[in-house]
């Protein structure tokens, strides 16, 4: 893979994580995130959901000539004053940023339970933007 990888690169990465949190989920979030190592994966996962809508985010800003905003939780709010994103997906994926920012810096402080609530919520608001974000990348 390049340095810079891209859109359809990070689109297929987006799906193969949402694909692999879903088997999580089907098999049971409890017992999986009894396992740590397996915790330590959905905790991954979570991080590279979110982050690659930012960087898609980023991208569909870029292509469409608007700024990039300095924050990377400004992404959403940014697609969505396009007309690009829904506000309401807008504000949740940009709320999701900070769960993000916890599991990659602040690590210690969220907890399994933590975890365990937010995959479900991870999961719906980054299905609908690889969805919008298959549209542009594919043009599907």
């Amino acid at each position: 893979m390049s340095a810079v990888d891209s859109s359809e690169d990070l689109l297929r990465c987006l799906e193969e994580t949402l694909v692999t949190l879903g088997d999580a989920q089907a098999q049971g979030l409890a017992d999986v995130l009894a396992d740590r190592m397996r915790e330590a994966g959905i905790r991954y996962l979570l991080q590279i959901a979110i982050q690659a809508c930012v960087d898609l985010g980023d991208r569909i800003l870029a292509a469409e000539g608007l700024d990039e905003p300095a924050r990377q939780r400004d992404v959403f709010p940014a697609l969505a004053h396009a007309g690009i994103l829904d506000q309401a997906i807008a504000q949740e994926l940009a709320d999701l940023v900070g769960l993000r920012n916890a599991l990659a810096h602040h690590y210690s402080r969220v907890t399994t339970a933590e975890v365990a609530a937010r995959v479900p919520t991870v999961m719906a608001a980054t299905q609908v933007f690889a969805r919008m974000a298959a549209r542009w990348v594919r043009g599907a």
